[in-house]
């Protein structure tokens, strides 16, 4: 799940709890580079169903660079960080034990 960090209460919850269950999320998440080829390779292959707005070729272009560069994790482009401001951690659910507390 996405947490919004512009709208996080720490009165309700600390940032370290926040962080804790951000960290735990990330070691608990594991894959494979198969598995993610696999998944880029749907990618391709649905994309003029998908409705994006970069074609197959700026797609493969970008997926070899990618390549190149080892997969390294991406980050938003700095168009959409202006446009958007995103301010978010994600967590598994059963992580975000926190946010189901009640106010009693």
């Amino acid at each position: 799940m996405r947490i919004n960090l512009a709208a996080f209460d720490t009165e309700k919850c600390s940032l370290a709890e926040l962080n804790s269950a951000f960290c735990e999320s990330a070691n608990l998440c594991r894959g494979s580079l198969d598995g993610f080829l696999k998944k880029l390779n749907v990618l391709v292959s649905e994309l003029p169903r998908l409705g994006f707005g970069f074609t197959a070729k700026e797609l493969g272009e970008y997926l070899l660079k990618y390549r190149e560069a080892g997969y390294p994790a991406v980050s938003h482009s700095e168009e959409y960080r202006l446009a958007y401001k995103p301010a978010y951690r994600v967590v598994l659910e059963s992580e975000a034990k926190f946010l189901r507390q009640t106010d009693g």
